[in-house]
């Protein structure tokens, strides 16, 4: 977006408690039971403002222990005994010395304000204190579903997960309280349960700069609150205020996508591209001859001489298959002679449950210019090319840059024994785009018993994972070196603290003179004819304004000369220089590039000593972005400069991330090869499973 070599924002936590400051304010307290149901009632007598659970001890065979962790105020805290709870009073700096670190005692005071309410009394009280933070955010859309925002701090880090909770029939689970979903039993509210949906996720809306009620409502939104509210209620308590902590910015590349989209159209030149669904599912064949009808009206199928045909079963060669879902039994997959992608129902129509009927979400009159359909083709190309082992749909260039690398994945494989087993492929990409796969399973505890050369390197690469084995993507490998790639809970942020005060400041129930609004107008700088043309329309339309006194959304709402006119913009900036109001929000202009900073193109941190990257986004947003931009840590095999080493590989890397095909015309987080072992892979699954055309057509 923007030349600009400054710090990137990230979600690590920099603070600092004044332990002084804490402890006349606040208690904590280690509580221990054996009888977990009678804390509820002792919670709430005891004035307990916040709970940490810390999971059961068993005891004997019959018997376990409860331990939480607990905030009170010191002003309303009572001090109430029980022969069957024993509490150990703490000191800030004393639960530190029991183990209890920082971040869980952060979280109990974030817990305390979006938990907690002012009684008749103005008493801070937290009914039915909950150990988990979870923020409802969304209205009610159904009865039986709601998502909520878990907020956890570990290792500085603040993480925010969706989470998906269900309608039950118990009267006791979670309902909503203070805007939480809060842990009790009831009769009156409905009652929910936490729900995984299989798979698929619910996702909060990363960030909204359309208004700032939408602003609130995502991640970005949330993270800029929690530290706000920090930050103004317990300021005896910090020595250093919350704030999120900001790293250099190395090796920055501006956005630079090379989409290159006809190249998926090209390679399908001249070929056939069969449809297949189930007669038996009457909707899935509806689906399947409108796609088939919009295919063989395409312009550029038809420019590139693609055959469209249709059936009940595969062809040898590209077949679309149409879906109800991924779960269903038709489920097709690939073998050495049929190439098959699958468009299911779920992700291509809308399913309206009063009429039952399904809505096409397909618009556009050319179907290539779908993006979903277009990235469906590219990931039929894909497996063409894991198929018959050889690379189309990269350019020469990217083709070269892959084969300085061999790419590794490895991960734990399904064992009849208790033994834990190790799975490793390794794709090797000739420079001339061959493709060869190997695969090695062995046993964890090998050492260095294995016999081949990937099966010891494999086994070399996972110790040095230790913990973190669920965490790893895959390595890179190189003549000399091998290079391990990692998942992280870090991310980067734009501003949110300065969007939020731009976004209040474009507000529009903001109040504006129409004089104002008409002086601020003369005093704007012409430099063309067509400024001045432009002027005059302005001039004219401000002095037509129906009230001496307008909220902003209504001048919007009058003015008819569009934002993309310089008079406009001129008027914009000079409003708020002179009246600190904004018609509207330029926080996407360029001048603004520093509140953007880890949000476009790409980039490496150093954090803690280690090197990470992200992969922003190649194009300026235009009112949202849906999903955050995680960080991704790079470490190097028994390296003695690692750092030296990760920037001496980075540019070939990034250039491994700057392809369309992977995501569509979006940068990919790690290096394009790994997406064909991960097809590779899912090719060998199914094969397993028996569900190959071989098989079933």
């Amino acid at each position: 977006m923007a030349d600009v070599s400054d710090l990137a924002l990230t979600n690590y936590l920099d603070y600092e408690f004044d332990e002084v400051g804490f402890d006349q304010r606040f208690e904590l307290a280690l509580i221990e039971t054996g009888q977990p149901a009678a804390l509820t009632n002792w919670f709430e007598q005891s004035g307990v403002t916040a709970i940490k659970g810390l999971g059961k001890r068993p005891i004997d065979a019959a018997t376990s222990t409860y331990s939480y962790l607990v905030l009170a105020d010191k002003q309303s805290t009572k001090r109430i005994k029980s022969r069957v709870i024993k509490q150990t009073r703490m000191t800030l700096s004393q639960a530190r010395s029991a183990g209890f670190d920082s971040d869980m005692v952060l979280m109990l005071l974030i817990k305390r304000s979006w938990q907690g309410r002012r009684d008749d009394h103005a008493k801070l009280v937290n009914r039915a204190a909950t150990s988990d933070l979870y923020l409802v955010l969304e209205p009610e859309k159904s009865q039986t579903l709601r998502t909520a925002v878990q907020v956890e701090i570990k290792q500085h880090i603040l993480q925010l997960k969706t989470r998906t909770f269900r309608a039950s029939s118990n009267d006791r689970g979670f309902v909503v309280s203070n805007g939480c979903f809060k842990y009790t039993k009831s009769k009156t509210q409905p009652v929910f349960q936490r729900h995984s949906l299989n798979g698929q996720k619910n996702v909060t809306r990363f960030l909204s700069v359309q208004e700032l009620p939408q602003f609130e409502k995502t991640r970005v939104g949330i993270i800029d609150q929690i530290i706000a509210t920090v930050n103004d209620q317990y300021e005896m308590c910090l020595k250093q205020l919350l704030q999120l902590r900001a790293f250099p910015v190395a090796d920055y590349q501006r956005p630079k996508l090379s989409t290159d989209e006809p190249i998926v159209t090209t390679l399908l030149a001249e070929k056939r591209l069969h449809f297949l669904a189930n007669p038996a599912q009457p909707v899935v064949v509806a689906f399947m001859k409108d796609l088939v009808d919009r295919a063989q009206k395409s312009n550029v199928l038809q420019a590139h001489n693609v055959t469209i045909t249709a059936g009940t079963k595969p062809i040898r060669g590209l077949n679309l298959q149409v879906v109800k879902d991924l779960n269903d039994p038709d489920y097709l997959c690939s073998d050495g002679q049929h190439i098959i992608q699958h468009l299911t129902l779920a992700n291509f129509t809308d399913f309206n449950a009063t009429t039952g009927d399904y809505q096409w979400r397909i618009k556009a009159d050319e179907l290539l210019k779908d993006k979903k359909f277009h990235m469906t083709l590219a990931q039929l190309m894909i497996k063409w090319e894991v198929i018959t082992r050889q690379l189309r749909l990269p350019t020469p260039e990217k083709i070269a840059a892959a084969a300085r690398f061999r790419y590794i994945v490895i991960n734990k494989a399904k064992s009849a024994t208790k033994q834990t087993l190790i799975q490793a492929t390794r794709l090797t990409v000739t420079p001339t785009g061959q493709l060869s796969f190997e695969s090695t399973t062995f046993a964890a505890d090998a050492r260095g018993a294995t016999e081949s050369e990937l099966s010891q390197l494999a086994w070399r690469i996972w110790q040095a994972a230790g913990s973190r084995t669920s965490q790893l993507l895959g390595a890179l490998q190189s003549a000399t070196q091998v290079f391990l790639i990692y998942g992280t809970e870090l991310m980067t942020l734009p501003d949110g603290n300065h969007l939020r005060k731009e976004l209040i400041a474009a507000d529009g129930n903001n109040r504006i003179y129409q004089n104002d609004l008409i002086e601020a107008a003369k005093g704007l700088t012409l430099t063309n004819a067509k400024q001045a043309r432009d002027h005059v329309r302005l001039m004219a339309e401000l002095s037509r304004l129906n009230q001496s006194t307008l909220k902003v959304k209504q001048v919007n709402l009058q003015l008819t000369l569009g934002r993309q006119l310089k008079v406009i913009q001129a008027l914009n900036d000079q409003l708020h220089e002179r009246n600190g109001i904004w018609l509207y929000p330029p926080v996407r202009q360029k001048r603004f590039a520093k509140y953007w900073i880890g949000t476009y193109g790409m980039g490496l941190l150093e954090i803690r000593g280690k090197s990470y990257y992200f992969v922003g986004n190649h194009q300026p947003i235009k009112d949202q972005l849906a999903k955050a931009i995680p960080l991704k840590c790079i470490e190097v095999l028994d390296s003695r400069q690692p750092r030296e080493d990760i920037r001496n590989m980075f540019q070939t890397y990034e250039s491994l991330l700057q392809v369309f095909f992977v995501r569509l015309n979006q940068y990919t987080v790690i290096p394009f090869p790994f997406k064909y072992i991960r097809e590779y892979r899912d090719l060998l699954k199914h094969q397993e499973k028996g569900k190959t055309v071989s098989k079933f057509g």
